[in-house]
């Protein structure tokens, strides 16, 4: 097993500081939406870059692996809702992360994690190193009533070198109103197990593959087939002229997929059938 505990992570004044920003976080955005399945809310959340790189620093401490970057982070919130129960079942994740960086911030129950055969407990500025992709997790039955909840983040930790990391970039240098956009549609796809617009579909012409959606966070994932940059360019210049694309935020309007990045994947396809 790679995942590991560390029982305090942080001084108390950085762990008040990350609390205060995800107290933050959880009462002012409009995008933090519940996910019956999951029995949890959920939302992408961007620290200072003061505690970014505290985050960072621990995480390359307790590793001993010096070119980590943070891909992104997640802030959830496990509740009862409407007669929906926390759940996380024993899996493995389906997506790329040297380490998973899990930390307590706030919890009204003792509920822990068992990654493997072994439990860790989930206490306020706790954490788990994850390794997640390798390493069956779950979570006993969740304890509590309607008023008990669990705070928690998770840290997306990678290679700072790694490919995906270009895309990562590209991601944060969209706009405010297009990234928003994008991360939204990615939080509820995740979270509701949605496809996203069902015209993200490999194509049937190669038997060798199983036909399933493609999804906007296929660009974390290092085993991504991409389409060649001559061919990438062909499709997008198809879309430019394509009355169905919004020309300020590059989205189509038929499958709402942010098209210059859309068409870098390999096999989507176009929801139109122009390319």
């Amino acid at each position: 097993m790679k995942s590991f505990y560390v029982k305090e992570i942080f001084d108390q004044d950085t762990f008040i500081s990350i609390k205060d920003q995800v107290y933050s976080f959880i009462e002012k955005n409009e995008n933090f939406n519940y996910t019956n399945s999951y029995g949890r809310y959920w939302g992408l959340i961007d620290f200072t870059e003061d505690i970014n790189n505290k985050i960072l620093n621990k995480s390359k401490e307790h590793t001993g692996i010096d070119n980590l970057e943070i891909a992104y982070i997640q802030c959830i919130k496990y509740q009862k809702k409407d007669g929906n129960v926390p759940l996380l079942e024993s899996h493995l994740d389906d997506f790329y992360a040297t380490y998973t960086l899990d930390i307590t911030i706030e919890t009204t129950i003792e509920w822990p994690l068992r990654v493997e055969d072994k439990f860790f407990d989930c206490f306020p500025n706790s954490a788990v190193f994850l390794k997640g992709d390798e390493d069956n997790h779950d979570r006993p039955p969740y304890p509590g009533n309607d008023d008990d909840y669990m705070i928690m983040i998770f840290a997306n930790l990678v290679p700072a070198d790694h490919p995906m990391m270009e895309e990562i970039k590209k991601l944060k240098d969209l706009s405010p109103r297009s990234k928003k956009a994008f991360f939204d549609k990615i939080g509820q796809s995740l979270m509701q197990n949605e496809n996203l617009a069902g015209s993200w579909k490999w194509g049937k012409g190669n038997s060798s593959k199983t036909e399933r959606t493609v999804k906007p966070w296929d660009f974390l994932n290092p085993n991504t087939e991409y389409a060649t940059e001559e061919e990438a360019k062909r499709r997008f210049k198809i879309c430019d002229y394509c009355p169905e694309l919004i020309s300020l935020t590059k989205q189509c309007k038929k499958c709402g997929c942010f098209m210059h990045l859309k068409t870098k994947l390999e096999e989507a396809k176009c929801p139109l059938g122009k390319w």
